[in-house]
């Protein structure tokens, strides 16, 4: 083949190619996320405040302590790792985000369950339960769509662990305003109104959400 049919042949292949849309980076992804993020946090606190002894529990009650840290982590962490995970070299920042996010809530039930013993009194009715839980999940459609549509500008090898951790996420930062609002004390109650959004979202909106981050990733 002489040199002139070999270019001609290049250019007919290039011709046929799809243009390659740049993957966006993992820095500036993560910040329009955590914005919308942070903008219904900020909206979730501004409409029903913080209860005013909320740093005395912080530093007394080991359960609303825990509860809080492992929130936040969650919130972040798992925000993170459903970026990431959609981003081609991040699998480390997916792994170790992902880990995080699960140490600090498996750590919140953890002391959550060892103080339920030792308190008397529970935190109010399961009702109120219900009334933080479905709070908390009410405030996480908007982060869900945006991590959503960040993680499908990318190419996502693992659709099912991407989706369980953009919920996770999601939750867990509606989950830490409540908790934050909330009047309430109770281990009981920080467990199955607060921790328990991340956790139940998780696991019965993983599926649907896998398959539709698979539908629209490109």
């Amino acid at each position: 083949m002489s040199e002139e049919q070999t270019q001609r042949l290049i250019a007919q292949l290039a011709n046929d190619l799809t243009p390659v849309r740049r993957v966006p980076r993992l820095r500036s992804v993560a910040s329009g996320v955590l914005a919308v993020s942070a903008g219904v946090f900020a909206y979730a606190v501004s409409r029903s405040g913080v209860r005013a002894d909320w740093w005395q529990l912080a530093t007394s009650d080991a359960s609303y302590a825990a509860v809080l840290v492992g929130l936040a982590v969650c919130g972040i962490g798992a925000t993170l790792a459903a970026l990431a995970g959609a981003l081609p070299g991040r699998e480390a920042v997916f792994q170790r985000s992902g880990i995080a996010a699960g140490l600090g809530l498996a750590a919140a039930v953890a002391v959550g369950a060892l103080s339920l013993g030792a308190q008397a009194d529970f935190g109010g009715s399961l009702s109120d339960d219900w009334m933080c839980l479905r709070a908390a999940l009410q405030l996480s459609p908007l982060p869900i769509a945006a991590v959503l549509l960040a993680s499908s500008r990318g190419w996502v090898a693992r659709p099912g662990l991407t989706a369980i951790a953009a919920l996770a996420g999601a939750a867990g930062a509606g989950a830490l305003s409540i908790h934050l609002a909330c009047g309430l004390v109770g281990a009981r109650h920080f467990l199955l109104g607060h921790i328990s959004a991340p956790l139940l979202l998780a696991l019965v909106a993983s599926l649907p959400a896998a398959l539709l981050l698979r539908r629209l990733a490109r």
